[in-house]
């Protein structure tokens, strides 16, 4: 009948309605989002540690990589928060990469929360690619770009780089999360991400400049703190 059909519109028409303020809510407080760019673990192909290089890493190879990383890091140590590896406690794998993933981490001391960027050196992670990114770490101090606290090599083959927990996730998720995002909202997040690249991108850096090349919503992490 034509009054049952009014109703299940009206019905069908509320809980959009409804669903759409749970959206809304779902990003209130976005106005004070703070960004960080971050590099790329950004591949879902599932890797272990222990699966071994495509490529054929050889162990005299594999030495020979993790003496330089320490090496570097050891160069670091000064640019670095005074964190070690014994006080984390892993949590789970948050992301996975080609030849590494992104753990979340806490602090056996504090209880506060980490990730982890991890390199697996025997997966492909050669000893220079991990030298560029200690190097980058080192250099690119900016509030919108994910700064590495500190570094170590753990398991003899897997480097671990200690960043900043983003408790939003990716940009991705937040668009997954909320359809409709407002236009200020959005004008926030731009500015906030040509921040960051131009910081890199400045040839006055003592790194020189940075191109990122994999600029995209999965890189771009994503806090409550306020920009």
């Amino acid at each position: 009948c034509n009054d049952c059909a009014r109703r299940s519109k009206s019905a069908k028409y509320g809980e959009l309605r409804r669903n759409s303020m749970i959206k809304r809510k779902s990003i209130v407080g976005a106005e004070n989002m703070h960004l960080r760019i971050c590099s790329s673990p950004t591949s879902t192909r599932s890797i272990s540690p222990r699966q071994g290089n495509p490529d054929g890493v050889s162990d005299e190879e594999l030495a020979q990589a993790l003496k330089d990383v320490r090496c570097w890091i050891k160069e670091s140590e000064s640019h670095f928060q005074d964190l070690s590896g014994d006080e984390f406690e892993d949590i789970r794998v948050i992301g996975k990469g080609a030849s590494g993933c992104v753990k979340l981490l806490t602090s056996k001391a504090t209880g506060r929360r980490y990730a982890a960027k991890v390199m697996f050196l025997s997966l492909g992670f050669d000893a220079a690619t991990v030298e560029r990114e200690l190097k980058a770490m080192r250099k690119l101090k900016h509030p919108n770009l994910a700064v590495g606290l500190t570094a170590y090599v753990k398991e003899q083959e897997s480097v671990y780089v200690i960043l900043e927990y983003m408790d939003y996730g990716s940009l991705d998720d937040v668009l997954k999360r909320c359809s409709c995002i407002p236009e200020a909202i959005m004008a926030n997040i731009t500015a906030q991400v040509l921040e960051g690249m131009v910081c890199m991108h400045h040839p006055e850096i003592d790194a020189g400049p940075i191109l990122h090349r994999d600029i995209k919503p999965a890189n771009i992490l994503c806090n409550s703190d306020g920009a």
